[in-house]
């Protein structure tokens, strides 16, 4: 561009030159060369910054691609679990949770139970003590008339272990009831147990005919374990906190974290 500006000017002054004479020929030769190069130095120098000026682009990313025989690290396979399983015949303490009257209470009242002590399995511990284990009220016989016994059965429902729960059946052993007045302010503390007479606890190891006899067609035919304790003039208690014993009748199966 600047080239094509100063050549005419150039060329006037070359005319200008040869009508004067030679020595000044030679003096405007230099000036013609020095002023080509300096326009091509300003030309380059002008390509130069456009060229800086432009945008470089970059190459596109490659994916990253996995060597070979390099393996990807193992997803978590989160918590792990195995079943363990209580065998039949087992004994489990527990404690009761809230009291259980022939007074106060209903069929179909739920209550809780909490084991005292580790249930262990073949492989370890199954069913840890503090896990609860629910029951329910299915009979329940007041003692209205002289030689009739106040009753309370019992059966229990499921058993909970880690937040998680799973059938039971078992089957009251041994319990400390009390059998309370109502007359006085007096109470009777027993301890019952399977094999005892009137006033035990009466379950599949007495049979049916007798414990009919004893408690009733209507209570006996009821599912659960009947606590038989009291008269006339009184009434059955099993209190809050009071130990119990039951036995399990069928496997218990549960899952324990590894």
């Amino acid at each position: 561009m600047k080239l094509r500006k100063i050549f005419p000017l150039l060329t006037a002054v070359a005319l200008f030159a040869a009508a004067c004479g030679g020595d000044d020929q030679s003096d405007l030769d230099r000036e013609m060369d020095l002023a080509l190069a300096e326009d091509s130095l300003a030309e380059l120098g002008d390509t130069a910054s456009a060229e800086a000026e432009a945008p470089v682009e970059q190459p596109p990313a490659r994916p990253r691609t996995q060597q070979p025989g390099q393996q990807q690290p193992a997803p978590d396979p989160g918590p792990q679990y195995r079943e363990m399983t209580v065998a039949t015949g087992t004994a489990i303490q527990v404690t009761l949770d809230q009291p259980l009257s022939t007074r106060t209470s209903q069929v179909g009242d739920l209550f809780t139970t909490t084991v005292a002590s580790d249930v262990r399995a073949d492989d370890g511990v199954a069913i840890p003590a503090g896990s609860q284990i629910r029951g329910r009220v299915t009979a329940v016989q007041k003692s209205g008339q002289p030689g009739q016994a106040a009753v309370l059965k019992i059966a229990f429902d499921e058993v909970t272990v880690d937040g998680a729960t799973y059938p039971v059946a078992l089957t009251v052993a041994e319990a400390n009831p009390t059998s309370e007045s109502r007359s006085s302010t007096g109470s009777k503390v027993g301890k019952i147990g399977i094999g005892a007479a009137a006033g035990a606890i009466l379950g599949q190891v007495i049979g049916k005919d007798t414990e009919s006899t004893l408690i009733g067609a209507a209570i006996g035919a009821a599912a659960g374990t009947a606590i038989v304790l009291g008269s006339s003039d009184s009434d059955a208690v099993l209190a809050e906190g009071s130990p119990m014993t039951v036995t399990v009748d069928a496997p218990i199966t549960v899952e324990r974290r590894v």
